[in-house]
């Protein structure tokens, strides 16, 4: 089983990378996030996922550890794929998913391409126990209640929220930029 790899990527084809590591080149599957921060001849350290199938043998990149505990915590849960948990990355970065998960933002989870309502709450309901997901903190509430009462949907504005930089840590702040990302959007 291939758990790490560190090498030079030598070609990009979408979401698929080919890595040179000591003149062996690997192909591997990571977030289309990923894939389009990287370029050619630039060094790669990627947390492998060995997917083997009775017809392939696929590997799947992260670039942490804990990105990838979450990833094989997604493969876990029945009707979620490689494929399909990898495009969970695409919506968010992962603290931003782990607050979607603590939160039960089935919303969050349903922008990935194949995920309906019922698998992201099926996604919540098996991984929400399993760890610290970032759930809403005293002051996070006080934020959603604030934009609840200004009119804006939950599901929104857990959204905003979880896009806020953590260098803002005061209430009134965090409003303000929830406000500001909320503008944006009409």
């Amino acid at each position: 089983m291939i758990a790490y790899l560190k090498g030079t990527i030598k070609a990009k084809h979408g979401k698929l990378l080919v890595i040179d590591v000591h003149d062996v080149g690997y192909g591997v599957f990571v977030p289309t996030s990923t894939a389009y921060h990287l370029t050619l001849g630039a060094s790669v350290e990627l947390y492998i996922h060995t997917n083997v199938r009775e017809d392939a043998l696929e590997l799947y990149g992260l670039p942490t550890a804990e990105a990838m505990e979450l990833f094989k915590q997604l493969i876990g849960i029945s009707g979620v794929g490689p494929k399909m948990a990898l495009a969970v990355f695409d919506v968010g970065e992962l603290s931003a998913i782990k607050r979607a998960i603590g939160a039960g933002d089935a919303g969050f989870l349903t922008k990935v391409s194949g995920i309906g309502k019922k698998t992201a709450e099926m996604i919540i309901i098996k991984l929400r126990d399993k760890a610290d997901w970032g759930t809403i903190d005293s002051g996070s509430s006080e934020v959603l209640d604030a934009l609840v009462a200004l009119g804006y949907p939950l599901a929104d504005a857990r959204e905003v929220l979880a896009q806020i930089p953590a260098e803002i840590t005061d209430t009134e702040g965090r409003i303000r930029a929830a406000l500001q990302k909320l503008s944006r959007r009409v």
